[in-house]
């Protein structure tokens, strides 16, 4: 994401989307990915929205970050964690 379209500080979200990641996963555990990923991707795309955390010019951008988003957490959930916690 572009650093003039942003409403917050990179040092916030170093810290806060760790967290927020972490928690989701811990909340719907192992065997509900898919859920956490479509619930973690709509719960920040509505603090977006709420929190204008973003500047976008135009519908397409929204439309934009919001499959970024969904891309992203399905990623983050499916992949990553899968990973992580093979490996442990």
């Amino acid at each position: 994401m572009e650093p003039d379209k942003r409403n917050y500080s990179y040092e916030t979200y170093s810290l806060v989307a760790p967290l927020y990641l972490g928690l989701i996963n811990m909340c719907f555990g192992p065997k509900h990915k898919l859920a956490a990923s479509l619930f973690s991707a709509m719960f920040v795309l509505v603090a977006v929205r709420l929190l204008n955390l973003y500047r976008f010019q135009s519908q397409r951008d929204w439309n934009r970050y919001a499959l970024t988003i969904f891309a992203m957490h399905f990623l983050a959930f499916f992949i990553i964690t899968n990973y992580i916690e093979s490996t442990m």
